[in-house]
Parts: structure tokens; sequence; C-alpha cells
């Protein structure tokens, strides 16, 4: 028996068309931003979320279960041998770090996301940097 062919993966624009969400309007605005960093960013829909790429994964969307919001900063795929220490300025507390090489930004409104975005697009410059993408 032949298996099926694997369904491609929608595109980030067809996710959040069809995304029920809460922060949807949230959502997009941080992707606007992230966007907006480096012309290189490519993004996919990866681990049921938009992540975002120069070369390897570097952050992803945690939107499930809803009504989260949080942004995923990470070094990739796979797990890395020796993880890489980063050393990021973080004078607002947005980073709540779950490994050396991986850490979380919780959001919980639009206003939120608003009050938080010059800090986080600093954040993600210094993040890009240390992964030598």
């Amino acid at each position: 028996m032949a298996s099926k062919p694997a369904r491609p993966a929608p595109s980030v624009d067809d996710y959040l068309s069809a995304l029920d969400h809460p922060h949807k309007a949230a959502v997009e605005k941080l992707r606007r931003a992230i966007l907006a960093l480096d012309p290189k960013i490519r993004e996919e829909v990866k681990w049921n979320a938009p992540s975002f790429a120069l070369g390897e994964h570097f952050a992803t969307f945690r939107l499930h279960p809803a009504p989260m919001l949080q942004l995923i900063l990470h070094t990739g795929a796979k797990t890395k041998g020796k993880p890489k220490k980063f050393e990021i300025a973080d004078p607002d507390r947005l980073l709540a770090w779950a490994a050396p090489d991986r850490c979380v930004v919780s959001f919980t409104s639009a206003a939120d996301v608003a009050k938080k975005t010059a800090a986080l697009r600093r954040i993600l410059r210094a993040w890009i940097g240390q992964l030598g993408a």
C-alpha cells in the first residue's frame, strides 16, 4: 500500500489567514517587526507556527494553547553538542531563559506587544548577531 504524499506546509500568510487566536493582531504585528529586521529573514510554518530563519531557524511563535502568545528564541531545530551561551542585554527583563541558547518572550495582549516591540527588536538584533548568521 502506497503512502500518501506529504502535504506541503501552508505559507505563513495562509496559516495566519486561517488562525483563530485571540491575539492574532499582535502576532501579525510581531511578524512584521521581525521581518523588518533584515531582508534576508525568511519565514515558514514550522512546529505548527510561524518560524523565522537566517540559515537556521532562530525564532518561532508559540501560540497554543490559546491565549498563549510567546516568541521562542533558539538556535535551530537540532540540539547542539555544547550549546553556546548567549549574552543578551535585557534591561526590561523580557527574556525567560530555558537553556543557555534558548529563551522565551511572553506577551499578554496587543498593548503588551506594542510596549515591548522596541526592546524586542534590540534583543533580536543581538540574538541574530550572536548566531553568526
